[in-house]
């Protein structure tokens, strides 16, 4: 087995939907902003009420094509760089497989209704603490292992399982988290994932097995070998 580590691309954000009806800023049907552009190089998720309410989904987008097709992963490790913990009332963060593309835009907001149908991979339940320093979200089943793109990126929405379940906020309940843009890698979001190689390509030879001729071919090396037998002095001269 073999380790690889793969660090979030630097396009990884967050999406801030706002709306003093709870149902309209979980549907995404109110105001969206960027979180790059109204908090900085931080990552959110969650949802918190301060006169409005405010619910935020995180995606994260991860090159895993260095496994390579035909590679069986066996463990994935999902790890996020605390800043602080707001979770006055305590959530479970999940993962969940979503394609947000080369780029995070608002356009990338996923209606909280439609988050259940999306595949969970993993959760971190805040309950036990948001360290700053990583924090590592326990795999779900086997779905992270199935779920990583052997070829291409696998990409990611982490949102808090209150917004999933449409539980309105009455205060705090959010974590932060610090992106790729922060300081190098020793921050970075991460995934560490456990996995073996295919076995390589063999071709074998044989040979006593031949690849087989078509009958025109079969037919002219018939009637040449007998042009050839008639041309050559037998044994005795004749």
């Amino acid at each position: 087995m073999a380790t690889l580590t793969v660090y979030s691309d630097a396009a990884d954000d967050f999406v801030r939907s706002s709306d003093a009806t709870y149902a309209t800023a979980r549907s995404g049907s109110g105001t969206l902003d960027l979180g790059s552009a109204v908090e900085g190089n931080e990552l959110w998720i969650g949802q918190r009420l301060l006169f409005v309410y405010y619910l935020q989904e995180t995606f994260l987008s991860f090159d895993t094509s260095p496994l390579g097709a035909g590679a069986t992963v066996s463990a994935v490790s999902l790890n996020l760089d605390g800043i602080d913990d707001h979770s006055d009332t305590d959530f479970t963060a999940e993962a969940r497989l979503f394609d947000s593309g080369a780029t995070v835009t608002t356009g990338d907001w996923v209606a909280g209704a439609s988050l259940s149908a999306l595949t969970r991979v993993a959760t971190f339940a805040t309950s036990g603490g948001w360290g700053t320093g990583y924090n590592t979200f326990t795999e779900d089943g086997t779905n992270f292992q199935t779920g990583v793109n052997l070829t291409g990126p696998t990409r990611l929405v982490l949102v808090s399982d209150r917004v999933v379940a449409g539980t309105s906020p009455a205060a705090d309940e959010y974590v932060r988290a610090w992106p790729a843009e922060w300081d190098g890698t020793t921050e970075d979001p991460n995934l560490v994932i456990t996995y073996t190689a295919p076995p390589p390509t063999r071709f074998y030879f044989s040979a006593t097995n031949s690849a087989p001729v078509s009958p025109g071919f079969a037919a002219w090396s018939r009637t040449t070998e007998g042009v050839r037998r008639l041309m050559s002095p037998t044994k005795d001269g004749s």
